[in-house]
């Protein structure tokens, strides 16, 4: 069984993967061509599903 420290060490490890993949997501959706659809509220795009709010 882990210690604490060890869990700890493992959830920050985690943390700095899931920071790399939302660089990664940025990056893929700053190059797409975005084909977006939706309905009245928010539209999304068909190829890399950002998200564009139309009404706030």
């Amino acid at each position: 069984m882990k210690n604490v420290q060890e869990i700890r060490a493992d959830i920050e490890k985690l943390y700095k993967e899931i920071d790399l993949l939302e660089e990664k997501i940025i990056s893929i959706q700053s190059n797409c061509n975005h084909e977006f659809k939706g309905d009245t509220y928010y539209q999304t795009c068909v190829l890399c599903k950002k998200v564009r709010p139309l009404y706030f």
